[in-house]
């Protein structure tokens, strides 16, 4: 049996078109704070900054996430999960599979 934590980046790729984006899906489906930067996405997920900002422009056209500002004095953007059955769907797709217990044809 594959874990998802061995599938994840070629399901990513596969279901939405990049390698990352599930990570950074589950990362903010997931963070209880109802802000989050791109920097604590780039810390927690180990994803590169510069993967991380494409990947965000395109969840705000998808309209699942909003910039709502700054960090005080920074440059640092703040955003805002919207809600959305796709923060469910990131989290049972964490909890539930992808998983195969065969090899693909």
């Amino acid at each position: 049996m594959v874990l998802l934590t061995e599938l994840a980046p070629e399901h990513s790729k596969a279901m939405f078109g990049n390698s990352h984006m599930l990570t950074v899906m589950l990362f903010i489906a997931n963070h209880d704070d109802e802000t989050f930067s791109t920097s604590q996405i780039v810390a927690a997920t180990g994803v590169d900054n510069t993967l991380v900002h494409p990947l965000l422009t395109r969840l705000k056209k998808g309209q699942v996430i909003e910039q709502i500002g700054r960090v005080p004095g920074e440059r640092t953007l703040l955003f805002r999960r919207i809600e959305s059955p796709y923060w469910d769907l990131a989290r049972r797709v964490a909890t539930d599979g992808p998983t195969v217990s065969s090899p693909a044809a």
